[in-house]
């Protein structure tokens, strides 16, 4: 897993802080640079993945979104959710 951290355990539930820049990396390399937060919204392509993360009906609802700081956090949450899973 990459860089995420488990915060504290609290009836039987998981909060974790995930490291956007290091997910990013690993899961987006150079296509999502610093200063995201003020970019508009771009189309991802499966092939810019370098792990297979989002399903087809996921990767829609992301590119749906307008701002690209909205696509990388509802991506930080899918990955963080998949990893919690996996766990």
């Amino acid at each position: 897993m990459q860089r995420m951290s488990l915060l504290f355990r609290e009836q039987g539930i998981d909060f974790c802080l995930v490291h956007i820049p290091a997910m990013l990396d690993a899961v987006l390399p150079q296509t999502v640079g610093p200063g995201y937060q003020t970019r508009p919204g771009c189309r991802f392509r499966p092939d810019q993945f370098a792990q297979p993360v989002l399903s087809p009906a996921e990767l829609n609802g992301l590119n749906q979104l307008f701002a690209l700081k909205k696509q990388v956090e509802r991506l930080a949450g899918r990955w963080a959710v998949k990893n919690l899973v996996m766990q």
